[in-house]
């Protein structure tokens, strides 16, 4: 790090290249001439400058520059990286003004390393992130990122697959429709541990729908819930509920991931820290979260199919250090291994901010004509100048033709 700090010294006074006699470097670095002897000559030795001694008493030396300020700073950046530094790295970045070209060198950084290449002999995938991650817990996650990383680390009792068109079972292993629809009777798997250590029972998935009928805001949602008139614990892997009326949607309401299964006790004793350090009984259990870094590592106790990649580490590059192009990036290894293939295609986050108006009050907003009017006068533009992480695709106008709501 000193030698880094006599370096820009140095560079500030006589970048890229100057005459100048040992005794004055001595005096901008502070030191003795012979101690701006030594550093000149690992200065040298780095590659960083080029140092031509003079000939003869009264002469001056030359010294030349050999990485300007920028060119170092990246240099010292993939050093970092490929020595495994990478919170020091990110620091770096954080402070550092970059290349489009050195963000894209970064940004190839992270990929699958096979067990065989590495002194841990894991399997490890490494990749980065833009987004901000405010919470890992499913009943607050918003965006599709945290909803990615939360269906590694909890599981839901089941889940719908859209492209057959029925229900498959994760935390169930089976379940009754009992009088058509007016009582559900779900068969909890036997043997499911959360990351923690303790056990998965039906006790747990009353707790669950305690706090989903506390915390739920969908209208949806609370109807569904509504309909719960009592729930029986028949086992301590057979739980029944009794509903109002017959309901054949009741299922859908166990499916998406604010319905995965969380320990109660655990998230009750620190919401805050729970929020940030997830315990679920998925494939992947949190071992270390950072502001800028996550590390995911394989549950060995999962009850499904352990997975084949043992570590996963997310890096959150700074927002003002992304590529301008926010796409997927693929990078496909060939069967020779002797290349790899990259393959891009823009892919835009689903969702947006709207602006509702209510034409059941009266005022200036009921017209006919205010819709296209409010519609002209927004600078849609200029309104999403600031925007930190998305890339904002813009509506062409209002939809004009409902009815007053």
């Amino acid at each position: 790090m000193k030698l880094r700090e006599h370096y820009f010294t140095l560079y500030h006074q006589f970048y890229p290249i100057a005459n100048v006699f040992i005794v004055y470097i001595a005096s901008v670095l502070d030191c003795s001439e012979r101690h701006a002897k030594s550093i000149i000559k690992r200065l040298a030795e780095n590659n960083w400058v080029e140092w031509t001694p003079s000939l003869g008493r009264g002469r001056a030396s030359k010294i030349r520059f050999l990485l300007s300020e920028e060119a170092f700073k990246e240099t010292h950046i993939k050093n970092l990286i490929k020595n495994g530094e990478i919170s020091r790295a990110l620091e770096e970045i954080e402070e550092t003004p970059l290349k489009q070209s050195f963000l894209q060198w970064l940004q190839n950084q992270f990929l699958w390393t096979p067990g065989y290449a590495n002194d841990s002999g894991l399997d490890v995938l490494s990749y980065p992130y833009y987004f901000p991650v405010n919470t890992f817990n499913p009943l607050y996650a918003l965006t599709r990122h945290e909803g990615h990383v939360i269906s590694h680390l909890f599981n839901k009792l089941l889940r719908y697959s859209y492209n057959d068109n029925k229900f498959e079972l994760e935390l169930l292993h089976s379940y009754e429709n009992i009088d058509s629809g007016r009582k559900w009777r779900f068969f909890i798997r036997k043997g499911v541990y959360f990351h923690d250590g303790s056990k998965l029972t039906v006790h747990t998935i009353k707790e669950n729908i305690a706090l989903w009928q506390e915390s739920f805001s969908n209208k949806w949602k609370k109807t569904m819930l509504n309909q719960i008139e009592a729930i029986s614990l028949d086992s301590n892997y057979i739980i029944t509920f009794h509903l109002s009326g017959p309901n054949q949607l009741f299922l859908h309401l166990f499916t998406d991931n604010q319905a995965s299964i969380i320990p109660i006790h655990l998230y009750k004793q620190d919401p805050d820290r729970f929020n940030q350090f997830p315990i679920g009984t998925g494939p992947y259990k949190v071992v270390n979260h950072k502001e800028n870094y996550l590390r995911l590592e394989a549950f060995d106790h999962y009850f499904g199919y352990r997975p084949q990649i043992d570590q996963i580490n997310l890096y959150k590059l700074p927002t003002n250090k992304q590529l301008p192009f926010k796409g997927v990036n693929y990078q496909v290894r060939q069967q020779d291994t002797n290349k790899t293939v990259l393959y891009d295609f823009p892919q835009t986050d689903r969702g947006g901010t709207f602006l509702v108006v209510n034409r059941n009050k009266p005022g200036l907003h009921t017209l006919k004509d205010f819709p296209q009017m409010l519609s002209k006068a927004l600078d849609r533009h200029k309104l999403f100048t600031n925007h930190p992480h998305y890339q904002v695709w813009h509506p062409d106008g209002f939809s004009c033709g409902m009815e007053p709501h």
